[in-house]
C-alpha cells in the first residue's frame, strides 16, 4: 500500500509545473521520510543559485520539531547571510 500511495505522488508531482523562484530560498528536508517531494535537479538548483541553499536533516518531515535547534540555526544563518548579501548590493 506505502508503495502506491508513493507511486501516486510521483504521478501527481512529475506532472507539476516547475518552480523557479525569483528570490533566494532556504529548503530544509528531513532525509528519513518515507518519499521526498522533490527531486535532486531542486537541491542542484537550489545550491547553485546565490543565497539559495538546501539542506537535509536526519530526521523526518517535521524538520522544525525533530530538530529544533538544527533548523533554527539553519534558518538564523542563513537569514544573517541573506540581510548581509541584500546590503552588499543596496549599497553597491
Amino acid at each position: 500500500m506505502a508503495d502506491r500511495i508513493g507511486d501516486l505522488f510521483s504521478i501527481s508531482l512529475s506532472s507539476a509545473l516547475p518552480v523557479k523562484p525569483h528570490c533566494p530560498v532556504l529548503y530544509v528536508y528531513g532525509q528519513r521520510k518515507p518519499f521526498m517531494f522533490h527531486s535532486p535537479r531542486w537541491l542542484e538548483w537550489c545550491n547553485s543559485n546565490p543565497g539559495s541553499k538546501a539542506v537535509g536533516l536526519p530526521c523526518g518531515h517535521w524538520v522544525m520539531v525533530d530538530q529544533a535547534s538544527a533548523f533554527e540555526g539553519l534558518v538564523r544563518q542563513w537569514l544573517a547571510h541573506t540581510a548581509l548579501n541584500a546590503t552588499v548590493r543596496a549599497e553597491a
